[in-house]
């Protein structure tokens, strides 16, 4: 059986705080669990950079773009960093 990787919108709320301010973004869910539950991510503030259209269209408009052709770029050998390549 083959893994099965989906996305789903993930809402963080808001706090006075302006570098946590409420967010619209993806979770990355593997055969049905949730890596942002899994890694525990809301214990560190940690929030995507992807913004979800549905909700936020001018900041995924804007940056959307330009994070998906860095997130599944095409690295050099030897820089340490992983690529995910199609099949």
């Amino acid at each position: 059986m083959a893994d099965q990787l989906e996305l789903a919108t993930l809402h963080r709320i808001g706090s006075a705080d302006p570098m946590k301010r409420e967010r619209y973004t993806f979770d990355f869910v593997v055969n049905g669990m949730s890596l942002f539950e899994a890694t525990q991510a809301s214990r560190f503030d940690i929030c995507g950079s992807l913004s979800d259209p549905k909700f936020e269209p001018e900041v995924a408009r804007r940056l959307n773009g330009g994070i998906a052709a860095t997130l599944t770029s095409d690295v050099p050998a030897g820089s340490g960093r992983r690529v995910l390549r199609g099949t």
